[in-house]
């Protein structure tokens, strides 16, 4: 069996989760996290003084493919691997163009799973993470 890459292209750590170990992102969901705040209501205003934004979940799934049981079970191994502590970035695909996000996410991972799927090439792995939502590095030159 022949696989094609269908979903957008996700970078782990800069490396091609597609290429490297033959996951094909299906789909993410991004958590909004939670923002505490800390602050005093007196003469008709309200004065902040302290807040935190805490971390936000991330859920990737990705069908993994293998030309046998051993061979999907090594790529999803490594794929957790990988994810540990790790830079998530997704870049879409147009008509054979790539568009670059302007979003990251540093992530730990909090929890995976590995399941056969449907289709007998795949197995399914969901990955969870704690994570912090960036925007992208950006070189600039400064004057000297």
């Amino acid at each position: 069996m022949q696989d094609v890459q269908a979903g957008d292209i996700c970078l782990i750590n800069g490396t091609d989760a597609y290429d490297a170990y033959k996951a094909d992102l299906a789909s993410i969901q991004a958590g909004t996290g939670k923002v505490v705040s800390n602050y005093l209501f007196g003469d008709g205003n309200l004065v902040g003084y302290g807040g935190n934004l805490e971390e936000r979940t991330l859920q990737l799934q990705f069908y993994v493919f293998g030309e046998d049981a051993k061979e999907r079970e090594e790529n999803a191994s490594n794929l957790v691997v990988a994810c540990r502590e790790c830079t998530v970035e997704i870049l879409s695909r147009y008509e054979g163009e790539t568009q670059t996000s302007d979003l990251r996410y540093r992530a730990i991972l909090t929890g995976a799973q590995s399941l056969p799927y449907e289709i007998e090439a795949y197995n399914l792995v969901t990955l969870i993470f704690a994570a912090v939502q960036t925007g992208r590095e950006r070189k600039i030159a400064l004057p000297a």
